[in-house]
Formats: structure tokens, sequence, C-alpha cells
């Protein structure tokens, strides 16, 4: 009869702890580690501790992944908006690329539809006058940022990304 060690369940849990580490781009070796030693440590170990730990490690990072991946894949209603006497501006459009609006009088809005991964950028810059600009942005409706410069030439620049806005604004 061969005496029971906990071998492969401690390195499923010291796999487990080195995935937190791990980047993106090695996850999935690095959990399909994980769970082959844990079922090693369910079946051979005489402590099923350490490869329920190293389990519960793996199913918490797999969790985190995909509800990251989830709000990636979402789409997000961004709204531009641009106050000012005269000016230009560039923002990011609906497939990721900068559009560019010249000779805005008064108030300048614009509505995109964007993933939830894709960082969107309002930048707008006063033309000859010298007043006040204000670049405002804002993510299925919130307030996300609103920046204001003053002077000749002046630029106004606002940027998030909107997977982030129920994190973070």
């Amino acid at each position: 009869m061969s005496k029971k060690t906990n071998v492969f369940g401690i390195i499923a849990a010291a796999i487990g702890v080195v995935a937190f580490f791990t980047p993106r781009l090695f996850l999935t070796p690095v959990l399909i580690g994980l769970l082959i030693f844990s079922i090693l440590g369910l079946v051979k170990d005489r402590h099923k501790i350490y490869s329920l730990f190293g389990l519960g490690i793996g199913a918490l990072i797999l969790y985190v992944e995909f509800k990251d991946a989830a709000n990636s894949m979402k789409l997000y209603e961004v709204e531009y908006r641009v106050e000012c006497v005269e000016c230009d501006c560039s923002y990011t459009n609906i497939t990721g690329g900068t559009d560019r609006v010249e000779n805005i009088r008064g108030i300048w809005t614009e509505k995109v539809t964007v993933p939830g991964d894709e960082f969107v950028h309002l930048s707008a810059q006063n033309s000859k006058v010298t007043s006040s600009i204000t670049a405002t942005i804002k993510v299925n409706g919130k307030l996300v940022e609103t920046e204001t410069s003053s002077g000749r030439f002046a630029i106004a620049s606002v940027s998030c990304n909107p997977k982030d806005v129920n994190q973070q604004y």
C-alpha cells in the first residue's frame, strides 16, 4: 500500500497563486495546469483542501476574466459636447477612428455607440477668438469628465474607457 501525500494539491494551490500574477496572454496554459494538478490532487492526495483551494482560485480568475470580457463586448453610448464661441474639435468615432469638426459656433453634440474596451477622446480648440471653451464626455448619460479652458487657441480635452464608467466615475 502506497503512502498518500499532498503533492498534487500543493502544486495546484501554488499554480493558482501564480495565476493571479500571470499576464492574460499566458493565462490559459496556467489554468489548464491548475485544473490538471487539482484533479490529480483530488484523486491521489491524502488531504483534498489544497486541490480545492487551487480550484477555487481558478474559478475566481475565470469569473473575473469573463466579467471583464463581457464588459468589453457590451456597447456603450458616448455623448460628446463642446461649448465655445468659435472652435474646432476631434473625437473618437464609431469605428474607433478620429473625426474632425471645424467652425463650431455655440454648442455642438455628437453621440456614438462603441464597445466598452474602446478608448474614447474629445479634444476641442478655440479658433482665433479669446474666450472659454468646454469639452464634456458622458457615457450612458452619466457625466464622466468636463474640462474648461480659456484663451486664444485654448484646448479642452477629455477621455475615458466606457467599460470603466460604473467603476470609477
